[in-house]
């Protein structure tokens, strides 16, 4: 949720051009986790918190990267994002 804070990357568009339709949704263990950055005043955090409530929050278990790809398996989602060992998996 960094990238189109921190970039202005327009994410939206992005996700619209390569598969129209889709529905964004955020895993809710990335709303907790914001939820921590902001309480402890990271850097856009707060900013990056605002961004993710224009979407859906979807259930979620754990925490960090085990808990992404396991709603996106659940979904038979696409993941998109810019962290490198979350792309690899």
């Amino acid at each position: 949720m960094f990238l189109p804070v921190r970039e202005g990357f327009p994410l939206d568009a992005e996700v619209e051009r390569l598969r129209p339709g889709a529905v964004v949704a955020v895993p809710g263990t990335v709303v907790r986790e914001l939820d921590r950055l902001v309480s402890r005043s990271t850097p856009d955090a707060r900013a990056a918190r605002a961004f993710a409530e224009r979407y859906r929050v979807e259930r979620s278990a754990g925490r960090g990267d085990d808990a992404i790809v396991r709603v996106a398996v659940r979904l038979g989602a696409w993941v998109v994002t810019a962290d490198r060992g979350l792309r690899a998996r």
